[in-house]
């Protein structure tokens, strides 16, 4: 009898966010790896993953690495593929299942569907136009959110604003600017339904259904600076050329129209 180790089996993944046909996926390259020259005939294999926002999950065996991944084993007729809810929240974020006759190495991948996107659209007017120098301009942004699924999801939005915004409403209910600490958004505020409490930090739409929202608030004011420039020297009975420069400065930071 000759007894040996080899290197442990390994099991790697990488996930990454995809559109298909319009529908967003969250998809899973897992590779099981074992460095021997001979079959392993049974590998049990297994892995945690994401459950947020997912609606069904498809697991697909691969030839050739990853290029070709069409068999769909999901529901193996060995009934050795098992999904489960470990953290009891009512979506599959765990599977497990065996490898047949593993060589060296056996390619999957793991689709994630978390349906159609949600519909954003954003709006913008100036409400006191047109603007007068030195008065502050008051702003509306209307905010509508449509679900195309035929399931219910939650959206997080956060809505960015210019420098110097002041007196931010959110559906008439006054809100203080967010800051993100690593700098990749804007001073920000979270959209939210101010008649779901159930939700403080999301947006929670049914199936195909549409939620408004109106954020108004105001920024500084355009400012002109003149200065006029007269000739080095005047000809009598000659109509004087004096020059007259305004510089007008918007500190809204953002485009506006009809001053």
């Amino acid at each position: 009898t000759i007894k040996y180790k080899t290197p442990n089996i390994t099991l790697t993944k990488v996930n990454y966010s995809e559109t298909i046909n319009g529908k967003e996926y969250e998809t899973y390259n897992i590779t099981v790896e074992v460095n021997s020259s001979r079959n392993i005939p049974l590998v049990y294999s297994y892995f945690n993953f994401s459950d947020e926002g997912v609606i069904s999950n498809r697991l697909y065996k691969c030839t050739d690495g990853l290029v070709n991944c069409t068999e769909d084993i999901s529901n193996r007729e060995e009934g050795d593929v098992v999904w489960e809810d470990q953290d009891s929240d009512g979506a599959y974020d765990y599977v497990e299942w065996f490898v047949l006759n593993l060589s060296q190495s056996q390619s999957y991948k793991l689709y994630s569907d978390k349906g159609f996107p949600i519909q954003i659209t954003v709006s913008k007017e100036i409400l006191n136009k047109p603007i007068y120098v030195f008065d502050n301009i008051l702003w509306r942004t209307t905010i509508t959110m449509y679900n195309p699924n035929a399931f219910a999801t939650e959206k997080i939005y956060k809505h960015e604003f210019p420098l110097g915004s002041m007196d931010i409403e959110l559906d008439d209910i006054s809100k203080n600017l967010a800051y993100d600490p690593f700098g990749r958004l804007a001073p920000h505020i979270t959209i939210i339904d101010k008649d779901d409490a159930e939700h403080p930090d999301s947006v929670y739409l049914r199936a195909w259904t549409t939620k408004t929202f109106i954020v108004e608030y105001r920024t500084s004011s355009v400012t002109v600076f003149p200065s006029t420039y007269f000739p080095d020297y005047f000809l009598v009975d000659t109509p004087a050329k004096i020059v007259q420069v305004l510089r007008i400065r918007n500190q809204a930071e953002t485009d506006i129209e009809n001053l």
